[in-house]
């Protein structure tokens, strides 16, 4: 694998636990409730994720409300579970090969706490400061704001987040982008994180592969 993959893939893994979404329990549009058995049915297998070569590297099963971090503040969702993966290319051999993929689906006892919880999600992030730094396994993360946008996706609403990470190592500079997704129905929220390479040649399709990866999510969802 060329260096400057390998270290994209390795940064990329050290700050998914940054931009991770938390997801939970809830009743549908439909009105059948997502169990976190079905939480667990809808996180993709990592053979399907794009670009392709992606391996999972972590799955979490949380029978009660987690912490949500974001930025230096940290809150405890409303959440009754919670069910995550995280999935990396491991293998990239270029930047076009680099992506870190994680999917948490979280389930809450009723309708009400999923839309406290997103928007507390959303005023949350939308105090970040911007570059925010932090430091990561030793090394320093600058996450700079990039935009915020409204999603409707399938009944699905919320918010698209976008910010650029950089960090300085040995070898030189990496930039990655990080696209969050926090969609909720009913008394679930789907949280969706890709970190990809930055690069405006790819940008279009990378935004391909988080809308293909949505879509297989919230099509396994009741």
């Amino acid at each position: 694998m060329p260096r400057s993959a390998a270290r994209a893939v390795a940064v990329a893994a050290m700050v998914a636990g940054l931009c991770a979404p938390g997801a939970a329990h809830a009743a549908t549009a439909n009105g059948v409730p997502v169990t976190l058995r079905a939480a667990k049915a809808a996180l993709p297998a990592a053979s399907s994720l794009p670009p392709g070569g992606v391996t999972r590297t972590g799955l979490f099963e949380f029978t009660k409300a987690a912490p949500f971090q974001a930025c230096n503040k940290t809150m405890t969702a409303h959440n009754t579970g919670e069910e995550t993966a995280i999935y990396t290319t491991e293998n990239a051999r270029s930047a076009a090969q680099v992506a870190t993929w994680t999917v948490a689906v979280m389930v809450y006892a009723d309708t009400s706490g999923p839309t406290a919880d997103l928007a507390l999600f959303k005023s949350m992030y939308a105090k970040c400061p911007s570059p925010y730094k932090q430091t990561v396994n030793g090394a320093t993360v600058t996450m700079t704001f990039v935009s915020r946008a409204a999603v409707s996706s399938a009944g699905w609403t919320g918010f698209r987040l976008v910010r650029d990470l950089r960090t300085t190592t040995s070898s030189g500079t990496i930039v990655l982008r990080s696209t969050v997704l926090e969609l909720r129905r009913g008394n679930a929220i789907v949280e969706i994180s890709e970190i990809v390479a930055k690069s405006a040649s790819l940008a279009k399709k990378q935004a391909g592969w988080l809308a293909a990866v949505q879509k297989k999510v919230l099509a396994k969802l009741p």
